[in-house]
Formats: structure tokens, sequence, C-alpha cells
């Protein structure tokens, strides 16, 4: 699947043969999760499946995208096209960005959150309330211990 965000909206598409580059638009039901606003980030992530206090856990590849619109944070299932969970707050989302394991989001009024991915569920784990005037990117930086089967994020 391509996810392409303009101006005006977002939308998907799928490589029906690669080789080719032929590909074609999804249509409306094929993915109900996702949002058609216009995507500030979106990419795939992992699901945790052992959490270690201080921020760091082992991850497993998942089946599940995020998509960060200016009203909320979406997490959907790519295999069913189904909405896993939403997070979202009455001040618009400016600026975003996703990593395997969280998603950072600058709201209007120079407010930062980051999200972690727990058990396919959005849980705040930082939350700034200092005012940040400027505020104009939102980076998430993380570092991958690559094992057999799995992943160890620390954030």
């Amino acid at each position: 699947m391509l996810a392409v965000s303009t101006l005006n909206s977002t939308r998907f598409y799928s490589l029906v043969n690669i080789r080719l580059g032929t590909i074609e638009e999804l249509d409306d039901d094929s993915y109900p999760g996702f949002s058609h606003e216009p995507s500030l980030a979106i990419a795939n992530v992992c699901s945790e499946i052992t959490p270690v206090p201080g921020g760091s856990g082992l991850y497993n590849d998942s089946q599940c995208v995020v998509q960060v619109t200016s009203t909320s944070v979406l997490l959907v299932n790519v295999f069913t096209g189904m909405l896993e969970a939403i997070w979202n707050r009455e001040t618009e989302i400016v600026a975003a960005s996703v990593n395997a394991s969280q998603v950072a989001v600058a709201l209007k009024g120079g407010k930062l959150v980051t999200l972690g991915i727990r058990e396919m569920q959005f849980v705040e784990l930082r939350y700034v309330f200092q005012q940040l005037y400027d505020t104009a990117c939102c980076y998430s930086l993380w570092l991958v211990i690559v094992s057999s089967k799995t992943r160890k994020l620390r954030h």
C-alpha cells in the first residue's frame, strides 16, 4: 500500500504490478479506519511485547500503521483496514513524527505530547505543558537493537 498526502486529502493506492510500476487507487471502503484528511505523518509501527521500566522494551513487527492528521492520531490494521485505536484532543495538531514505537505530536499553542503504543492502544508517555511559541517540527528519536525476531527500542 502507498499513502499520498496533499494539502487537500490523503489517498491510498495498491501496488498492482511493481515491475511495471502499475498502481491503483483504493476506494474509500477498502480501508475505513484511515482518514482522508491531509496527513501530517504516516508510518508502520511495532507492537511492544515486553515493557521495561525506563522506556525500552522488546517489540515485534505489527500489522498496524499510524496516521496523524490535524485532528487525531489513528492506529489502523492494514490487513483488515479497521481502526484499532484513536487519540485526539480539542487542540489542533500542527506537527508530528512517528517511529516504530511512539508518536510525537505538537499541539497548537506550543504543547508537546509523546504517545507510546501498548497492546495496540495509545498511551501518553509525556505531556509538556510549557509554552513553546515557535514549534515548527516534531521528532521522535529511537535506537534499534536487532535480535532474531524482536527489536529492542530505546527512546
